[in-house]
């Protein structure tokens, strides 16, 4: 649990890199990626752990919240170790291993989506229509509350809308340009190749409502997309 809390009580947030992985900053990455293991095999021996008393806390809304803390943290995890392989690959010039890695990535933050959309509290539209249902409210409070959420790329918020509509078109940008350079023969990717897509994404989120096509949700609840996102992470883990 130390691992998933702050001395103060308050839960530790992993956020997925927000950043995408270019030449210009790999420089970077082994400090981090070589870190990972580690982390990732405390975390699953933690949450391994707490999946043995599911049936001992049933109701108890303090053990959903720990399991959401620990396996989001794990996706987060999760998320970056399979993007820094990719990237790897991509310098490599392996296309299959690329693909592997990515859906990893991919499916390590569908799995944070989904844990997510199980939970109101975790939605930025409700803060949304809270604050636009009393009357004569600033007319940009929703563009402030997304801009807000994104805060600049720095320890960006974990909600649902952020990562469904932000963080998965984000990655699937990255994977997308990343992939038909490999393609190509070309394994050198800069900032300039995305930067008018970021941008784009960008002013999308903060600027519209949430595209509706977008936000997916978990027909289960709170607890099974929990078990459900562990389990799919741990089939395509390969830090062990």
């Amino acid at each position: 649990l130390q691992k998933i809390y702050k001395k103060n009580g308050d839960p530790k947030r992993i956020y997925p890199r927000s950043n995408p992985i270019v030449d210009e900053n790999s420089k970077y990455l082994p400090f981090y990626f070589d870190a990972l293991p580690g982390i990732m095999n405390d975390l699953r021996q933690a949450i391994d752990l707490a999946l043995t008393q599911e049936a001992a806390q049933k109701g108890n809304s303090l053990y959903e919240n720990d399991m959401i803390a620990m396996v989001k943290n794990y996706l987060g995890f999760c998320f970056n170790y399979h993007v820094c392989q990719a990237y790897k690959a991509f310098k490599a010039g392996e296309l299959n291993k690329f693909d592997r890695e990515c859906a990893g990535s991919l499916a390590a933050l569908e799995g944070i989506r989904n844990i997510l959309s199980t939970r109101r509290d975790y939605y930025l539209q409700v803060q949304i229509d809270e604050v636009e249902s009393y009357p004569g409210s600033n007319p940009y409070s929703a563009k402030m509350i997304r801009r807000g959420a994104v805060n600049d790329l720095y320890s960006p918020n974990d909600v649902y809308e952020l990562v469904s509509c932000f963080y998965i078109p984000r990655f699937e940008l990255w994977r997308d340009t990343a992939r038909e350079k490999l393609r190509k023969g070309d394994s050198y990717l800069s900032h300039s190749d995305l930067r008018d897509g970021l941008d784009a994404q960008f002013n999308k989120f903060v600027d519209n409502p949430f595209d509706p096509t977008l936000l997916l949700k978990y027909s289960a609840g709170t607890l099974q997309a929990v078990r459900h996102g562990y389990a799919n992470a741990r089939k395509v883990d390969t830090s062990r």
